[in-house]
């Protein structure tokens, strides 16, 4: 995947591994918003709801599914109802890491102890959109086309500066507490991460590779490419902080998947998206338990 976020100090990495059943977990110490000291936050000033520019399209739950729950995550004033930490994913096609993020929060107890508030795709015929409207969560569709019809063709990296900018607009007046990029295929600029960082908002991503093997887009055709040359004898998945460089963030949970002798490439696909499903809500997890323990660490600083 090609998702990105803020770059933290190397004296603030404490890293560690242990090996369970099979899975690698990497974890460290993440800087966590200064003002935060809990998963709880508190509650805010009810500022008056920013109404987007024209250029990108928000889309909601149609009217006859809309609901309460609909109201209380759109709203700016969440924290009043909403203790949970508030999770926006972001999404280009299918969605399917996005309903097992779903599917986490609604277990008894939960799996994911978060509400996810908002989900944005750059794709408009992406079905996880719809798997949104089906849990009525509110959704914004934005993307980088009518960016690129107002500049020059020779101009792409500036179409691209100031759609990541609106991007950033569009995520920080959401409010969220973490974005978590669920197979969102779009690499991210600095006129996205820095305004992010500024609003300590963290980002993870989900990479269907181990850490530093086949970055960016196909990363699964790539290994079993490298694979049938007699190359690696494993790939894998990896949750990992987003940085400005594609997939090269710090990881948070790895998970090992070996070849199979025979297999396709469209079995690999299969049991690698299992994975992924799996994988994606127990790095979510691991994030947001970070985000408390640094809060905690900070608070205590503070008042010592």
């Amino acid at each position: 995947m090609t998702c990105r976020s803020a770059i933290y100090p190397e004296s603030d990495r404490n890293w560690h591994s242990v090996s369970h059943l099979g899975v690698l977990l990497v974890g460290f110490a993440v800087r966590t918003p200064e003002c935060c000291s809990s998963l709880e936050f508190p509650t805010p000033p009810s500022p008056a709801i920013a109404t987007p520019p024209p250029n990108p399209t928000i889309t909601t739950p149609p009217p006859s599914t809309t609901t309460t729950r609909d109201l209380q995550t759109t709203s700016i004033d969440h924290k009043m109802s909403d203790p949970l930490p508030r999770i926006l994913v972001l999404i280009s096609g299918n969605g399917s890491n996005l309903q097992a993020l779903i599917d986490a929060t609604a277990t008894t107890p939960p799996l994911l102890p978060a509400t996810i508030a908002h989900v944005l795709s750059n794709k408009k015929s992406a079905y996880g959109l719809t798997r949104a409207h089906n849990s009525s969560i509110p959704t914004t569709y934005h993307n980088l086309v009518p960016y690129k019809k107002r500049h020059a063709p020779d101009q792409i990296s500036l179409a691209r500066q100031e759609y990541d900018a609106e991007l950033a607009r569009l995520i920080i007046e959401q409010k969220p507490d973490l974005v978590v990029c669920a197979g969102w295929m779009h690499i991210l600029s600095p006129a996205f991460l820095v305004p992010l960082e500024q609003n300590n908002i963290i980002i993870i991503n989900l990479h269907p590779a181990l850490p530093g093997q086949f970055d960016g887009a196909n990363a699964i055709e790539r290994s079993y490419q490298a694979w049938k040359n007699g190359e690696i004898k494993k790939t894998g998945v990896m949750i990992h902080y987003v940085i400005q460089d594609v997939d090269r963030g710090e990881p948070i949970l790895v998970r090992e998947v070996e070849f199979k002798e025979g297999e396709g490439l469209e079995e690999l696909e299969g049991r690698i998206h299992a994975v992924e499903h799996e994988a994606i809500v127990e790095g979510t997890v691991l994030a947001l338990e970070q985000m408390k323990r640094r809060a905690q660490e900070d608070a205590h600083a503070t008042s010592s």
